[in-house]
């Protein structure tokens, strides 16, 4: 409450000597003007020259300890190795090319202490479902209103990016792969409305043809998962069904044989019984889910948008494509086991990004749970698993955890070598040593950017 005063304050002896010496002054009011301004003058020349002398008082010096902690977090990596141990500075040999999309736009970025240049990329559409694909060459085959070719040296050195497809406006490219050989491609278009037809393409780079066509309102809506060219010579592509999603949505497989002057129809590989996601292939291993479900998206935008309705792979198995006398996949052999009747759902744990080195023999991907209340924040790991033989000799090691992360949201990408991965994390993009979990940052970036493709030596 405030104090009420009913008088007025009684005056003090200064104030009323102080008025009378106002009212007793043998200055002018002019003179009396000058002398404070000439006072004030000397007053703010002494502050001045107060302030010079001492700026600690208004600013004070960084503390050193706070400065060593703000460099060291700059600098800290966003992966612990087990048991919290901080992993080794990864030294890489050589340089290499880090290429990423960033929404609607490709960029390359030379490491180390390359600074990220745009890639001439005309007509080039972001899509998760429809990453661009390395070729020979340093060139890079994307997709967008067409298929085109472009190269990722500086300055256009590889030549001016060129068109080897066109579309019509109302369609959508689904689907791009490139064969083991790096000759041949098979890629799928829908109409962009949903009515209309589903069209599949194979053949080489630059002069592939349609091979399959059926009713978009009529799924199995296939896109291409694969293709292979088996040694009978014929081309063999993988199909997954995407419900009519242009996203990253794969569900299913059938294999096609593509025979020239004869149709043929997709055969069932993996049933809808549940349904099952393909994940990746390498070589005629396949990654696939056995069990899978959706997972809320953060809402603090730490995640990219496109991975929003995504399903995800809550067990996953391996099977080795195996194509005589007819194809087939030979007998799951399960990596991790299916979770299921958790009665808090941040107790189920869910995979994404897998990838398999160059050579096979290793696998990689992100282990992550997520809080069941916003902001549904994702709590991440990185796991391997190493493989041994191939075909009916193949061999699944135990998961092994290789780091945990302190990132909102980490994904793998592409590899550099056999031993050397690449991964992003919070707005950066890194390496790794998939075997001592050596980490290194390859450059920083002002938003989420999706890893497409590395190269070097």
């Amino acid at each position: 409450m405030t104090q009420q005063i009913s008088r007025p304050p009684v005056q003090t002896e200064e104030q009323s000597d102080s008025a009378k010496l106002s009212t007793q002054s043998p200055l002018s009011h002019r003179s009396l003007l000058a002398l404070l301004a000439i006072i004030g003058l000397v007053l703010l020349t002494f502050t001045g020259l107060f302030v010079k002398n001492t700026p600690e008082l208004l600013h004070p010096p960084a503390d050193p300890v706070a400065l060593t902690a703000t460099a060291a977090q700059q600098n800290a990596l966003p992966v612990q190795l087990p048991g919290a141990a901080t992993p080794a500075q990864l030294q890489l040999s050589g340089s290499h090319t880090i290429v990423y999309a960033q929404q609607n736009a490709l960029y390359r970025v030379s490491v180390p202490n390359g600074t990220p240049q745009a890639i001439a990329a005309p007509g080039y559409r972001y899509n998760r479902a429809v990453p661009p694909i390395l070729l020979a060459n340093d060139q890079l085959l994307y997709s967008g209103n067409g298929l085109w070719i472009t190269s990722i040296l500086q300055n256009g050195q590889g030549g001016a990016a060129h068109q080897i497809a066109s579309i019509a406006d109302d369609r959508v490219i689904t689907s791009l792969v490139l064969a083991p050989n790096g000759r041949d491609i098979a890629w799928s278009t829908a109409p962009a409305n949903g009515k209309g037809t589903i069209r599949i393409y194979a053949g080489s780079l630059t002069s592939s043809s349609q091979v399959y066509q059926q009713e978009a309102t009529k799924c199995p809506c296939f896109r291409v998962f694969s293709l292979t060219t088996p040694a009978s010579g014929q081309m063999m592509l993988l199909l997954s069904n995407d419900y009519g999603d242009h996203q990253a949505a794969a569900y299913n497989l059938w294999s096609l044989v593509v025979t020239a002057g004869k149709g043929s129809e997709p055969q069932p590989l993996l049933t809808d019984s549940p349904p099952q996601i393909p994940l990746i292939q390498a070589g005629n291993t396949v990654l696939y889910s056995t069990s899978n479900g959706i997972v809320p998206q953060p809402t603090d935008n730490s995640t990219p948008d496109d991975i929003a309705a995504l399903n995800y792979a809550n067990g996953l198995a391996l099977s080795a494509l195996e194509v005589t006398p007819s194809t087939a996949l030979s007998p799951a052999q399960v990596v991790l086991p299916m979770q299921r009747d958790f009665a808090n759902f941040s107790a189920y744990h869910w995979v994404m990004s897998p990838s398999f080195a160059p050579d096979g023999q290793t696998l990689v991907y992100v282990l992550f749970s997520g809080d069941d209340q916003a902001p549904f924040a994702r709590h991440s790991s990185l796991y391997t698993v190493h493989i041994n033989g191939t075909g009916a000799t193949m061999q699944a090691g135990k998961p092994q955890v290789l780091a945990t992360t302190s990132a909102r949201y980490i994904e793998v990408g592409p590899w550099l070598n056999s031993d050397t991965l690449t991964f992003y994390a919070d707005n950066a993009l890194y390496a790794m040593d998939a075997h001592t979990g050596a980490t290194t940052l390859l450059t920083r970036l002002n938003m989420y950017g999706q890893i497409v493709a590395a190269t070097g030596s």
